[in-house]
């Protein structure tokens, strides 16, 4: 536990998030923050302008990933003007949190850089009091578990479920002092970045071990290696051409009488004893 590390000999105390060290608090989210920037449900067509025209990125819910902002899906981009006429409730600063509020609900990431973003679709950012919350701290707690769960068990809706502003805001945050939520921020983002490097490692070791497998493979065999596709065949006129023929059987059964006759037909090189035990796996009216 990052608890532990920091001090094995503390008090603890219960809070409504069970059991803390005695100088820590326990506060909602609307107690440490002292604004929040929503501008879900705009668009450039109700502020009379279009996407296009600049290189400012749109966050919407399909860019903010779980501790991390993507751009690398698909992002509208705006120009200077509809930024300005936009982002008219504040800018977004590097760090401040963004959370996504439904499809999906609860990714968390921080603003992760200088440059000047819109805040779009099925997003909200949060702008905090710097003397109370430390913004890594609160994103690595955002991410957690024990706060994950119950932003789900306020959440509504089936196919697509989300959040109310008003329930987000009620839900309570463990706040220790800024000096110990710095080191634990520290301590979280250094086993991260261990997690990412070892990852990174690990992806880069396969794609080195299979073009080493490939290149032993040429290596060995050489000009033995068929490489002939199957383009090539057909040009070829090497590949045959498969005709997959159906039938189908002419036995409509409209009555008992050609119900009969059919069967008769069906299994007529089986004598009468043969017959009367295939009858037993069913009956006349069944097959009708």
């Amino acid at each position: 536990m990052v608890v532990n590390q920091l001090d094995d000999n503390r008090e603890f105390k219960d809070s409504a998030l069970g059991m803390i060290p005695k100088d820590w608090d326990v506060w909602n989210i609307e107690e440490i923050i002292y604004t929040i920037i929503d501008f879900r449900g705009r668009t450039p067509l109700k502020i009379g302008m279009t996407w296009g025209g600049g290189d400012i990125p749109a966050l919407s819910a399909n860019n903010v990933e779980m501790g991390k902002i993507n751009l690398a899906k698909e992002t509208n981009y705006g120009s200077e003007d509809l930024y300005k006429k936009w982002m008219n409730k504040g800018d977004a600063k590097k760090g401040d949190i963004i959370i996504t509020m439904e499809a999906p609900l609860g990714n968390i990431a921080q603003i992760p850089d200088h440059r000047k973003y819109i805040l779009s679709q099925r997003v909200i950012l949060l702008k905090t009091k710097e003397n109370l919350i430390y913004n890594d701290f609160l994103k690595n707690f955002l991410l957690s578990d024990l706060f994950q769960n119950r932003l789900k068990s306020y959440s509504s809706g089936t196919t697509a479920t989300g959040i109310q502003q008003s329930k987000l805001l009620q839900l309570p945050i463990i706040v220790p002092p800024i000096p110990q939520q710095q080191q634990i921020a520290k301590i979280l983002d250094t086993v991260d970045k261990a997690i990412a490097q070892t990852e990174s490692l690990i992806a880069k070791y396969k794609r080195i071990k299979t073009g080493l497998m490939i290149d032993k493979t040429e290596e060995t065999f050489g000009d033995y290696i068929d490489k002939y596709t199957m383009r090539e065949s057909i040009a070829d006129g090497t590949t045959l051409e498969i005709v997959y023929e159906g039938r189908t059987h002419n036995a409509e059964i409209i009555d008992k009488t050609t119900m009969d006759a059919k069967f008769s037909d069906v299994f007529s090189e089986y004598n009468l004893s043969e017959r009367l035990q295939i009858l037993g796996y069913g009956t006349r009216d069944a097959y009708l």
